[in-house]
């Protein structure tokens, strides 16, 4: 058995409402702000590297530890541990990208009706 697995650095920004915020792809699916973590590279250098690639920002702050580990797979049934950090950022004046088309907040409840990634549907059932 495989026990590789990719490891993703995910940032999830709360609002005043209880909502997260998610980032729609060029796919049409939703997904977490963040990816993939380099070799050698630090957590939260990934969190703000992948953050600034795909929509341009920059982050106000990072939790001191991980708020959520999750084990899950991609669209093509891949293991994927996503280590999931409380961000908050300076602005979201974004800029539109491949990865990043839109941004919109959502309440936990409703990820599990959104055609989104599979983290996005976990974090959704753990966070509601």
């Amino acid at each position: 058995m495989d026990c590789t697995y990719r490891v993703s650095i995910k940032g999830l920004a709360k609002n005043e409402n209880g909502e997260y915020l998610l980032i729609k792809e060029d796919n049409g699916l939703w997904e977490i702000p963040g990816g993939g973590l380099e070799y050698g590279e630090n957590p939260k250098d990934a969190l703000r590297r992948e953050i600034f690639e795909e929509m341009g920002l920059t982050l106000n702050s990072i939790s001191e530890h991980p708020i959520l580990i999750l084990n899950t797979v991609n669209l093509i049934s891949e293991p994927i541990l996503n280590i999931c950090y409380s961000i908050t950022f300076t602005n979201l004046n974004f800029i539109q990208s491949k990865e990043c088309m839109e941004i919109k907040f959502f309440k936990p409840n409703e990820m599990l009706e959104l055609d989104a990634y599979p983290n996005v549907k976990e974090i959704g059932r753990i966070l509601g």
